[in-house]
C-alpha cells in the first residue's frame, strides 16, 4: 500500500468517525421525523468541498481531503436510505422534503464554500496574465461557479463552467462535455 493510500484511508476513517459523532449528537438533540443529522453532515461536507475547490487545493491534497476526510464524512446512501425508508412508512411528504432540501441547500453550500475558499488560501502574487483575465468575472472579480482546479472524480479543471472552454479555443480532454 503506498503512502497516499495510507493517508487517504486514515482520514477516511477520521471522517467517519466524525460522521457519527455530528449525525448523532444533532440527531439527539434533534429528535424528529425528518433526518436532521444526516442534512447536517452532508451539508458541512459540501461546504467543505466548496471551501477546498475555491482555495485552489487540487491533485494529491485534493485527493487526501476531498476522498479521503470528506468522502467518508458525507453519505449519500444513508440520505437515499432514509428518504425511501420514510415514503415506505406512509411519510411521502417529509421523504420529498429530506430530497429537495438536501439537494438544494447542498448546492448553496457548495456555493457558500466555494465563495468562502479563495479567502482562506494562502495569498500568492499572480501575473495579471491573458489566462488571469480570462478566469475573471464582471469587474474583474472571480466568478464563484468557475473552477481552475481539479476536480476528484475526473482530475479535470474548470469543469463547472462551460464559458472559458468556448472562449479559450480548442478544447482539450478535460473540458466540460456538453459545451
Amino acid at each position: 500500500m503506498s503512502a497516499a493510500v495510507g493517508r487517504i484511508a486514515l482520514l477516511g476513517g477520521l471522517g467517519a468517525v466524525a460522521r457519527l459523532l455530528l449525525d448523532g449528537a444533532v440527531s439527539r438533540r434533534l429528535a424528529g421525523s425528518f433526518p436532521l443529522g444526516t442534512l447536517a453532515v452532508n451539508l458541512t461536507g459540501a461546504v467543505a468541498l466548496g471551501v477546498l475547490a475555491g482555495a485552489g487545493v487540487s491533485g494529491d491534497r485534493s485527493m487526501l481531503w476531498g476522498v479521503g476526510l470528506i468522502g467518508a464524512f458525507t453519505t449519500f446512501s444513508t440520505w437515499m436510505l432514509e428518504s425511501h425508508r420514510l415514503a415506505e412508512e406512509g411519510r411521502g411528504r417529509v421523504a420529498a422534503a429530506n430530497v429537495a432540501v438536501s439537494l438544494v441547500a447542498g448546492v448553496l453550500a457548495v456555493l457558500a464554500g466555494r465563495y468562502l475558499g479563495p479567502r482562506c488560501e494562502r495569498r500568492r502574487p499572480q501575473a495579471d496574465g491573458p489566462l488571469r483575465r480570462a478566469r475573471a468575472g464582471p469587474a474583474g472579480r472571480s466568478w464563484p461557479m468557475r473552477s481552475s482546479t481539479s476536480t476528484p472524480a475526473t482530475g479535470c479543471g474548470r469543469a463547472s463552467c462551460c464559458g472559458p472552454w468556448r472562449a479559450s479555443g480548442p478544447r482539450s480532454a478535460c473540458g466540460p462535455t456538453g459545451c
